[in-house]
This record gives structure tokens, sequence and C-alpha cells, in this order.
């Protein structure tokens, strides 16, 4: 298995072939200065069936690389297979941390390379030598011990219809076997062949490589895995120790993950040059809670920022000049209060909007010390976050949305009903001290723009379980389900399929409001989740009188006729967590934000 990607320098394009040899796709490079080539193809890109690839290059061009990146260890992680899922899990996170670990050195590598081919002739498919001019061989080269081998690779240039190739033999320098044609003219001419660990003969413990006879760059390379130094080796024992254990060994496993530095994921961008006017904006998202924007900038010169989440004025933006802060728009109304601030600002200005809980704190820090704005912004809204030079020139170093709950197991993505507002579920879970869940909703919003908004987060990050709630303003039409929702549930299928990630599939109410039906939706969800085996928290049962009318239970829809009331938030978030306790599994918020009242 490939572990990250092909990375080639001096080569015009590379070429992907299946298990039998035929010809799948290819990928030109990039021009650069010289006619010299570049590509990089990242592991995720790799056609499913690719077992084979291949170079071409100019023949002008001496300093032709193909390098083929493999996982270390190859099969010598551990593979445990009688434990929870979440052991499983955390076999993952360590091979993907494993370079990311501060704690765990280098992989030291003892590496045999050379370009020694003593011998004239070639080495048959039997294993008998010949006196073909047209070869050389090497003496036997050791490759023992096997089971620590990290890369066995050969310079195998085109010669006529044999090609070059390796010779395998045991530990009495018995021939084994051999594979040639490496380098056949129909994969291209590839300068450096590596040799697929799974074509090794296990009983393999020499080898001797064929090549061209007059070919300057005829070589070979066997590099092993010498040491393993740091703090790996512990951890693995500390996970082989958990295979005897039960579900019951969660905690333990809890325990063990906080010993793995985990990445920091966030949105950024850095070293922006600001001038008049510039704005620079992160991706779009909608998180209700629990994240910071932060920036710096280096200044030259200083009259006015602007910064905070809004691009569609749906949610709020801090106005910095040299002597005041205000909070020009929020979706609490405009404040056009100035809060004097008192710094003095020359050379820098940072900045961090601390959300906690959907209650936003701002601090502002500049030459002089450390300004907090004492107005705090409640139910910050929607929207990209950004920041905005007038007349102010510098660097803005960086600017940052780190968003905590990234961590959290459970994701819940939605629209209006997913408000952050008395009526809102999710919101209404929180207020009785559980956090235990990322909500990234917006009002209004349909299947496709939010499929687009989840597909962002998780760029950064993965989730154990994923709450799909939308629907709302994707009505079905008189005959059948809407056909955007359908295509973007379809698409959540197959990458929480693909992602290891739990699916919990939700009904829609209808609502009384003309135009807001969703049965058709219900009855195909009904249907899925009872087919498929997927958790289902079924809203439409909890508030409607019956699954297919439109009218409500008494006291739980608000006058639009559209939305629920507070009690009816209240009676969607019991269904919640009955249909999906794991809602509750955490603990409790020892300190909820002044702003939330039970």
């Amino acid at each position: 298995m490939i572990r990250n990607a092909v990375s080639n320098m001096y080569v015009s394009s590379v070429v992907f072939f299946d298990k039998g040899g035929e010809y799948i796709s290819s990928t030109v490079g990039d021009t650069a200065a010289s006619n010299n080539y570049s590509v990089t193809i990242d592991s995720a890109d790799y056609p499913e069936n690719a077992e084979y690839v291949g170079a071409t290059s100019d023949d002008s061009i001496k300093d032709k690389v193909l390098k083929v990146i493999y996982p270390p260890l190859n099969g010598r992680q551990k593979k445990i297979d009688d434990n929870t899922e979440s052991i499983e899990n955390l076999i993952v996170e360590v091979s993907d941390n494993k370079e990311n670990l501060q704690y765990i050195a280098d992989l030291r590598k003892s590496e045999n390379k050379g370009t020694d081919f003593p011998n004239v002739g070639f080495i048959s498919s039997n294993g008998s030598t010949s006196d073909n001019e047209a070869f050389v061989y090497t003496d036997y080269i050791d490759i023992s011990p096997i089971e620590h081998l990290y890369e066995l690779s050969c310079n195998a240039v085109f010669g006529n219809e044999y090609g070059g190739g390796i010779a395998f033999y045991n530990e009495e320098k018995t021939y084994i076997s051999s594979i040639y044609r490496v380098a056949q003219s129909s994969i291209g001419n590839v300068t450096n062949y590596v040799v697929p660990l799974k074509d090794i003969p296990s009983n393999a413990a020499f080898i001797r490589v064929v090549g061209s006879n007059g070919k300057e760059n005829n070589s070979y390379k066997i590099v092993h895995i010498e040491q393993l130094s740091g703090k790996l080796p512990e951890l693995e024992e500390e996970i082989t120790a958990l295979k005897s254990k039960t579900s019951s060994n969660e905690e333990e496993i809890a325990k063990l993950k906080t010993s793995i530095p985990q990445k920091t994921s966030f949105m950024n961008v850095v070293n922006e040059e600001i001038t008049d006017g510039k704005k620079v904006e992160l991706e779009y998202n909608n998180i209700r809670k629990n994240y910071s924007i932060c920036g710096y900038i280096n200044l030259t010169s200083f009259n006015k920022v602007r910064f905070g989440k809004d691009t569609s004025e749906q949610g709020y933006i801090v106005e910095v000049d040299s002597t005041n802060v205000k909070l020009e728009r929020s979706r609490n109304g405009n404040d056009e209060t100035p809060y004097p601030h008192g710094l003095t600002i020359e050379t820098f200005l940072g900045f961090e909007l601390r959300n906690v809980g959907g209650y936003s704190q701002l601090f502002i820090y500049s030459d002089s010390g450390v300004f907090k704005l004492g107005k705090g912004i409640i139910n910050p809204g929607y929207d990209s976050a950004f920041f905005e030079s007038v007349g102010t020139t510098g660097t803005l170093v960086s600017l940052s949305q780190v968003n905590v709950d990234y961590g959290k197991d459970i994701w819940l993505i939605q629209d209006s009903y997913g408000a952050w507002a008395n009526w809102g579920w999710a919101y209404n879970i929180y207020k009785i001290g559980f956090d235990t869940f990322l909500i990234d909703s917006h009002g209004g919003a349909g299947s496709i723009s939010q499929l687009n908004v989840l597909k962002t987060h998780l760029k950064y990050a993965t989730p154990k379980y994923l709450v799909w709630a939308m629907g709302m303003n994707d009505r079905d039409t008189g005959e059948s389900y809407n056909a955007n929702w359908k295509t973007a549930l379809d698409e959540v299928i197959g990458i929480c399929s693909q992602k290891g990630i739990e699916l919990v599939l939700c009904t829609i109410p209808n609502a009384v409001k003309e135009g807001y039906v969703n049965t058709y939706k219900n009855r195909y969800i009904r249907s899925l989740a009872k087919d498929s085996g997927y958790t289902l928290i079924d809203f439409a049962d909890a508030v409607q009188l019956s699954f297919e009318g439109s009218q409500w239970k008494d006291g739980l829809l608000s006058d639009d006729d559209l939305h629920p009331n507070e009690k009816g938030g209240q009676v969607l978030s019991i269904r919640a967590i009955t249909d999906f306790p794991q809602l509750l599994n955490g603990k409790t918020i020892s300190d909820v934000p002044e702003f939330v009242t039970v």
C-alpha cells in the first residue's frame, strides 16, 4: 500500500497500470523552466485498481527521478481484530500521527546501495546464467531480514525484449524466481523500479540485479529498518495489552489517547500583504459555538480595521480604530456605541474573538497592552471569518478560525431547526449541560449547500457520528421526495461509508405553513433506517399528530407555522436524546455561559 504520493522531477508524465499490466490512465506534469517537469500525485488520487506505476521523460534529461513513497514498518503494524472499535481507531491514530509525535525519534534505516555489476551475462527465468554481452549482473546481495525490509529498488534500464530485472535466492543462494521486464517499453523508460513487497518471495535472502551492459545508471538499493527509538514501541505495547479486554476498557483507551498529541485542525491564511480596502476571508462555515477567530498584523501604518464573521450580512462586524472599538453590526442589532480601548497601536495589532457556547468575547492586543471588550456578542451567526483594512497597511501574519468542536465525536448538520436559540433542539441539549457535539446550522439552507459545508469541515477532522438533519428547505413535490435532498443524502451516505462515520438519520416534520411538506422524505428515511440499520431520530413523530398530516401537537408550533416554539424545541431535544443517547455521553458542563438559562 502506498503511503503518501508519487513524486517526480524531470518526469513528463506518470502512468498507471492495473494488476494485469493494462493501461488505466496517466497524468501529465507541469512544465517548469528549461523544459523540466514536475509531478506530485497524492495517494487519494490514484485509480482504485492501480497496481503499477510508470513514468516517461525526455531522453536528453539525464537526472530523472521517480519516487514512490511506501509506509514505514510495512506489515509490522499490529492488527487487533478481537477488541473494541475504539482500539481499532486508536491504531489508526497512532499510525496517522507517527510523523507528528514530537517525542518519536526519526525512523533510522540501514541502506545498501551500489552500482557494481562485475558479471557480464544474463540470468534466465530458470536461474541459469548466459554469456549475453548485452547484459551485466551483480554478485549476491543480502536483503535479509526480509521482515524488516523497507524498500527494494533498482535502476532497470530497457535493453532488449527481456529488459532488466531481479533474481531472488534463498539462504543457501539457491535460485527461487525472477522479476523481469520491469522496464518494458509499454510502461515507458522507467529509471527507478520499486519492487512491491508482496512480490518478494517469503524465503528470499539474496538478490542479483540484472542491467543493460554499458548503462551508467545501473544501480540498486536495499533499505532495512534498523531502529525505531522513542515512545512509539511503548504505545504499541500498551495497545497489545488491551487485546484481552472487552468494551469496558473505554476509560483506559481514553487515557491512552491523551498521551498522543493530536493534530490541531484550524482554518488559516498566512502572510497576506495588507493594503487599503484589502479583505481576507476564511472558508465558509456556520459553526455556532466553541471556536476562536484570531489574527495578527504587523503594521506599517494604522487607521482602522474590521473583522468578524460576516459574508451575507447575517453575522457580526467588529471595528477597531486608533481610539475605539465598535460592534458595527451583529444579529442582535447595530451598536454605534464607541468603546475606548486606551491602547497605543503602532507596530502590531492582535485580536481574538473567543466563542464559548455561542457567546463571544473580544480581546485586542497592541504595543501598549491588552483590551477586553466588556460587552459580549451573543449568538454571533453565520458565514466566513474575515479581516478587512480601512486605510491600514502591513502584513497579516496569520488569520485563523480554530474550531474546538472538531474534537467532538458527534457532528450535527442542520438548517434553522438547529438554531442556537431557545427553540433549537440542540441548543436545549446544551443548556441542560451537555456539550457533546459540533453543530453547523444555517436558517434557510438546503441540503446541497450544507453538504458543501460538511465537506469543508471534513478536510480538517472526522467525527465518529454524523447527525444529518437536513430537508426542511428541500420541500417534497406533489408526487415524490425532493431531488436535491436525495442527491445530497446519497453523497452523505457515500462519504460516511468511505470515512467510517456512523450516520444518524432524521425525519423532518411537516409544517402547517403551506408548501413545507416532507412526507415522501420521511417515508424514504424510515424505510432506509430500517433496511440498512441506521439510527433514526424521528422528529416528525415527536411533534406531528399523524404521520401523513401537517397538524402538530398542541402548544409546540410557533406563530410562524413553520418552526417549533420553545416547548417544541424541548420536545424535539428529548426525542433526540432518547433515539440517540450518545448525545448525553459526556461530562456535563460545569459552567454554562451566562446567556444560557434553564
